[in-house]
């Protein structure tokens, strides 16, 4: 196969190859296509400008074959690009889409006339708005999706009121979301709440959803005691795997006093199934957030090592703890297998789960 002759402006490389499984380009690259349509069976593919866009959906409805290949597809629209026609219909065996956007009006088009019957992963970030009655469609034309991440960012237009009544409107077949993480960019989220109680109320809500089993869930709260929120998530939902709380704002969520601590190991005890358990940058702060210096706040390797011991030993099919943004993972004895960036606080990425291989977190 020849491959498609492309503009100048438009030729480049590779950025990354790590895999026969696992190929990240941009649509620019001119021996992309090719070396996809004979060599890849899976391909992951990011495009961030308007003309990208539009040449990489063109090659793919000329060469349907290469359309195939296809699994995973992501559009990154923060570079000025204000609206495009994102068809993806074409793409009828991708299983993951991630779009992010500035404006709403790419990820409302997207949302409203895809129909993607393999698409089992969905993640959606965007600036603007987002409507519940678009979300609730689109999840009733794929019931497949067992991971739903959705992120947006202006204040007050996405808290819980907008992907409870998505779920509870979905009247297709039953939705089968095992990983969930909602949250509003920068510092709200899926409960936004000092309250204990009306956390209880929400979690009930999602646990109540026809075949709604959630294993995976990240929260962000503004309550300040973690126990009672550990506790709440075990009555409602005692089978989930893996868990991740962070603050909602610079306030210390986890106060690091003996007393508090047991009360955090009494609480993860309730979830017998938990593998995986995470506080976020902010959460496990030892005083009010002071800049950007981790020596400030970080109580150090000792004090996190007896932390993951004594809730492991509470909880023992725990596998991997996010602690001070350093992940313990346990093969035989508890050891850090890597660090979080700790400079990049509320938006950090956690890294996917490994001890239960399918279910990914933000």
């Amino acid at each position: 196969m020849t491959p498609p002759q492309l503009p100048p402006e438009m030729h480049g490389e590779i950025l990354s190859y790590t895999g026969r499984h696992d190929l990240t380009v941009y649509c620019r690259a001119s021996k992309t296509f090719y070396e996809l349509s004979i060599a890849l069976v899976y391909a992951h593919i990011v495009v961030e400008t308007q003309a990208q866009i539009d040449h990489l959906l063109a090659v793919l409805r000329q060469k349907p074959r290469l359309a195939e290949c296809v699994r995973s597809l992501k559009f990154h629209a923060f570079m000025g690009v204000s609206f495009f026609a994102v068809d993806v219909n074409n793409i009828f065996r991708l299983t993951e889409l991630d779009i992010s956007c500035l404006g709403q009006a790419v990820l409302h088009w997207a949302m409203a006339h895809a129909t993607l019957p393999c698409l089992k992963v969905f993640r959606a970030r965007t600036m603007g708005r987002l409507n519940s009655d678009t979300l609730a469609s689109f999840l009733n034309r794929h019931p497949h999706i067992t991971t739903l991440t959705i992120e947006a960012g202006r204040p007050f237009s996405f808290n819980t009121v907008l992907i409870l009544p998505a779920l509870e409107d979905v009247t297709g077949p039953p939705q089968l979301i095992t990983s969930l993480s909602c949250r509003r960019l920068r510092r709200a989220a899926v409960i936004w709440t000092q309250e204990v109680e009306d956390i209880v109320v929400i979690l009930s809500r999602l646990a109540s959803l026809s075949d709604m089993k959630l294993l995976a869930l990240n929260l962000t709260v503004h309550a300040p005691w973690p126990p009672d929120v550990i506790l709440a998530v075990a009555g409602v939902l005692p089978h989930i795997k893996s868990l991740t709380l962070q603050s909602g704002g610079s306030e210390t969520l986890i106060r690091v006093d003996p007393i508090n601590r047991l009360k955090i190991g009494d609480a993860v005890e309730k979830l017998t199934s938990l593998t995986h358990l995470e506080f976020g940058e902010y959460a496990l702060v030892a005083r009010f957030y002071d800049g950007y210096n981790p020596a400030r706040w970080r109580p150090g390797w000792r004090l996190g090592r007896s932390l993951v011991e004594h809730w492991s030993s509470k909880c023992p099919m725990l596998t991997c703890i996010g602690l001070y943004g350093e992940i313990w993972e346990r093969e035989g004895t508890w050891t850090i297998t890597s660090t979080i960036n700790r400079t990049v606080a509320v938006n950090s990425t956690f890294i996917p789960l490994t001890s239960t291989g399918n279910l990914e977190l933000i």
